[in-house]
C-alpha cells in the first residue's frame, strides 16, 4: 500500500465498543423468489381411519373403514364456492399449525418450507367440507399461492380425530408470509368464517438452521473472509480479506460513531472492483479513510455477503 502499518490488527468486540467490519457482495443479492412448491414428490392428502369401525358403519354403500379419498390441485385462489354460495358450510378449522421444515431434492438440495397442520372440529360440519384451501401470501410482494385439497368421498363420522398436512409450500429466508387454511366450501357472503390464518417468519441465513439451505448457499452462507484490519497513519485502515469462489465485485461500508452516542456520526462505502483473476484463495486489501473528526472515534462493522450476516 505505501504507508507503513502502525499497529496491530484491529480485534473485533462487543458491538460499538469495537471495530467491526462490513463486507457487502453487493452482486449476489438473494433473489426475493416468488411462492412455489415442490415438483416432487407429488402431496398425498388421502388417509385411512384412525382404527376400523365395525362393518354396520356404512351408508350409501360406502364402507365408513376405506377413510378418506382425496387429492391436492393447483388452485386459482377464487373457489367455485365465493361465485356459487352454498346453503349449508362446514365449521373453521381447529389448532392451525406452521413450522419451519426442510426437504432435500431429488439433485439433493435442501430446501426451507412450511409445515402447515390443522384437525377438524367434530361437529356434523363434516358431513358438509368438500374439501380445503391453503394460501401462502408472501407479504413484502403481496404475491399469493394457493392449493386446493379436493375430497372425493365425503366424512360420513366423526369418530376420529380427522388431521391434515401439507408441506410442499418452498419459502425464502427473510421473508414473512401469511398462512390460510381455509375449508370449502367458502360461507355465504355474511357467513361466519370458516378459516384460520398465521403468520410465519422465515429465518434469515444467519441462522443456523438455514445456512445449509440451496437459496443460502447459493448466496454465500459458506463465505468466510478472514478479515484483517490494520491502523495506518493519516487516519486510514488497511483491510484485506478472502474473496467469494463466485465471480462479483465487493462493497466495503465503514459507519463511525461518537465516543458517547450511538448514532453514527460518519459513513463510507468504497467499492472494490472485480479481480481479474479471481480463485478461492486470493485476497483482496484495501483502504479506507476514516472521518476527519476525533469525535467521531468508534467503528462498527458487520461482514455482509448477498444478504447475509456473520458474527465476527
Amino acid at each position: 500500500m505505501g504507508t507503513p502499518r502502525l499497529g496491530p490488527p484491529v480485534v473485533s468486540g462487543p458491538l460499538l465498543g469495537r471495530l467491526l467490519l462490513l463486507l457487502l457482495l453487493s452482486g449476489l443479492a438473494l433473489v426475493r423468489a416468488s411462492p412455489r412448491l415442490l415438483d416432487h414428490p407429488a402431496p398425498v392428502c388421502s388417509q385411512q381411519p384412525l382404527y376400523p369401525l365395525p362393518s354396520c358403519f356404512s351408508l350409501d354403500g360406502q364402507d365408513e373403514r376405506s377413510g378418506l379419498n382425496c387429492t391436492v390441485k393447483n388452485s386459482t385462489c377464487l373457489d367455485d364456492s365465493w361465485i356459487h354460495p352454498r346453503n349449508l358450510t362446514p365449521s373453521s378449522p381447529k389448532d392451525v399449525r406452521v413450522h419451519l421444515d426442510f426437504v432435500q431434492t431429488q439433485h439433493g438440495d435442501l430446501l426451507p418450507v412450511a409445515d402447515i397442520r390443522w384437525t377438524l372440529q367434530t361437529d356434523a360440519s363434516v358431513l358438509y367440507l368438500e374439501g380445503a384451501e391453503l394460501s401462502v401470501l408472501q407479504l413484502n410482494t403481496n404475491e399469493r399461492l394457493c392449493v386446493k385439497f379436493e375430497f372425493l368421498t365425503r366424512l360420513k363420522h366423526h369418530y376420529k380425530r380427522w388431521r391434515f398436512a401439507f408441506s410442499h409450500f418452498v419459502v425464502e429466508p427473510g421473508q414473512e408470509y401469511e398462512v390460510t387454511v381455509h375449508h370449502l366450501p367458502k360461507p355465504i357472503p355474511d357467513g361466519d368464517p370458516n378459516h384460520q390464518s398465521r403468520n410465519f417468519p422465515v429465518p434469515g441465513c444467519e441462522d443456523p438452521r438455514m445456512k445449509m439451505t440451496a437459496p443460502c448457499v447459493g448466496s454465500g452462507s459458506l463465505w468466510d473472509p478472514n478479515i484483517t484490519v490494520e491502523s495506518l497513519e493519516a487516519r486510514q485502515l488497511w483491510v484485506s480479506f478472502t474473496l467469494w469462489n463466485e465471480s462479483t465485485h465487493y462493497q466495503i461500508l465503514l459507519t463511525s460513531f461518537p465516543d458517547t452516542e450511538n448514532q453514527s456520526c460518519f459513513q463510507h462505502a468504497l467499492m472494490v472492483p472485480e479481480p481479474a483473476h479471481q480463485d478461492s484463495r486470493q485476497r483482496s486489501n484495501v483502504t479506507i479513510a476514516l472521518s476527519d473528526s476525533d469525535w467521531c472515534c468508534r467503528h462498527r462493522v458487520q461482514p455482509h455477503l448477498g444478504g447475509l450476516l456473520w458474527p465476527l
